[in-house]
This record gives structure tokens, C-alpha cells and sequence, in this order.
């Protein structure tokens, strides 16, 4: 009787499990998008938005008739880092700064004190940095962060200069 019992539950789930379930069902879709816009960022290695340091170090006797190179990787300095979006095309161009007399660019100490410097793409002496952006040579970005030396070069230091801090600030633009 137990069995028979058991064999008759078991016959009953089986017949409603078999009966297909009565849902409605209706489908949609989503659309998931963005949409990222060419853009350039530009930083130094120690996370400073934009200001590189180029540090020529001190000068003194030992200095005299010589080349006084740096570049922004040395004596202290920063490289310049450009972030843009991957496949933009950017150029780096640095003015003249603060102090310049004609295209050639100076340090300066208070009043009047000068030390003409040049700065570089490439090396000491090498490839001059380029003015403006028509004449700089194009970098495509690849949405990582790219880092460049500047390389400066204080030339045949001839005479001393005077006791003091010299100082310019010279303003890197990233055209893209």
C-alpha cells in the first residue's frame, strides 16, 4: 500500500512538473556606449602638472671656459610627461621665456645679471627646442604617459657671473 501510495505521488509531481510554465516574456536591448574626444594631458615624473625643472646645478671657477650641460633627468630635475588619448597627434614647443633677447633665452639674477643657455630635444648642443609648434616634429600618443628630457646647455661659461640665484621660466605648450 505504501508503495502504491508513493508510486501515485511520485506519477502526480511528474505530470505537474511536466506542464510547461504559463510566463509572457519580452526582450529589449541596451545600448552601452561612450565617446572619448582627442585630449592631452602634460605633468612631470613627480606628478607636478606642468612644471618640468631643468637645474644646471652651481656654478662656480672650476666652470670657466667650458660647456655647462644638464638635462631634466639630472642634478635634481624633471622629466616633462605628455599623456594623450591613443592615435592623437601632438607637437611640443617651448617659448623664449622671461628674459630673452631676440631668440636667445637667460637665466637671470636680480637687476640686470644674465646667463645666456640654450635648450634641446635631443642632447647637449644637439637638435634646438623648437619655438613654436609649426616647427616642431609631431608624436602620436598612445594613451600612456610619454616622458621627454629637455637638455639645456649654458655655453662656453666665459666669465663668471655674479653671486645669486638665476631663474627662468620658460612655457612648454603641447599643441594636439
Amino acid at each position: 500500500m505504501i508503495m502504491r501510495k508513493t508510486t501515485l505521488a511520485l506519477g502526480l509531481i511528474a505530470a505537474i512538473a511536466s506542464v510547461p510554465a504559463m510566463a509572457a516574456v519580452a526582450t529589449g536591448t541596451l545600448t552601452v556606449k561612450a565617446n572619448v574626444v582627442a585630449s592631452c594631458a602634460v605633468t612631470t615624473s613627480g606628478g607636478d602638472a606642468g612644471n618640468a625643472i631643468l637645474d644646471f646645478g652651481t656654478i662656480d671657477s672650476s666652470k670657466l671656459g667650458q660647456d655647462i650641460d644638464a638635462s631634466t633627468s639630472s642634478t635634481g630635475g624633471t622629466k616633462l610627461s605628455v599623456t594623450c588619448t591613443n592615435g592623437t597627434s601632438y607637437k611640443i614647443s617651448a617659448d623664449t621665456g622671461l628674459n630673452p633677447v631676440s631668440n636667445q633665452r637667460y637665466l637671470k639674477a636680480g637687476g640686470t645679471d644674465t646667463i645666456a643657455y640654450n635648450l634641446y630635444t635631443d642632447s647637449p648642443g644637439g637638435t634646438v627646442f623648437p619655438l613654436t609648434a609649426a616647427a616642431a616634429t609631431a608624436v602620436t600618443g598612445n594613451g600612456s604617459t610619454q616622458a621627454y628630457d629637455i637638455y639645456g646647455r649654458i655655453p662656453n661659461l666665459s666669465a663668471l657671473p655674479a653671486v645669486g640665484s638665476y631663474t627662468d621660466t620658460v612655457q612648454l605648450t603641447v599643441t594636439y
